[in-house]
């Protein structure tokens, strides 16, 4: 399983999804940023972040594509259950103060994937054509990933980077 869900799906076949788990609230956001902790250096941030992302994207490909379009809404739901846990390591760290806008913006890009594929997993729950809902998904994600990946390469963390 790739890092990130959204991948290409043709019409009548799998959907190639790949995981990028839970979405956490913009209170839970603002709440862990609000408490106190030493920051890290630039480096430092780099090295940690870096090391949770690369863990996080040696547990989402062993997830396994699904078989068939009925199969993405469980493969989504364990994707964000992984990637939730990748979440809420990185915020954890905190960066130094020249820092800390950037990452605010990767980690709310990060959150705002989270809810889309939550929200496509109830969609699919409901029994909604999952080629459809595959499709519009990667519509969604395209500009939160795009805004995110600008954010973490800024941060010189490119094991975030969306894949």
């Amino acid at each position: 399983m790739s890092r990130y869900p959204g991948g290409a799906v043709n019409a009548g076949s799998a959907p190639n999804v790949s995981g990028r788990g839970a979405c956490l609230a913009l209170l839970t956001l603002l709440a862990v940023y609000g408490c106190g902790g030493s920051s890290l250096s630039s480096s430092e941030l780099r090295d940690q972040a870096g090391a949770i992302c690369a863990a996080a994207q040696t547990h989402t490909d062993r997830v396994p594509a699904p078989g068939s379009p009925a199969g993405a809404a469980a493969f989504i739901r364990q994707g964000t259950g992984l990637l939730s846990a990748e979440l809420a390591r990185l915020q954890a760290l905190r960066p130094a103060g020249d820092l800390a806008g950037v990452y605010r913006v990767s980690l709310l890009a990060f959150s705002r994937e989270l809810h889309a594929l939550r929200h496509t997993a109830r969609v699919l729950a409901r029994g909604s054509d999952p080629v459809i809902a595959i499709k519009t998904l990667q519509r969604r994600l395209a500009p939160i990933q795009s805004e995110e990946d600008h954010a973490w390469r800024t941060l010189g963390i490119p094991a975030c980077v969306n894949r």
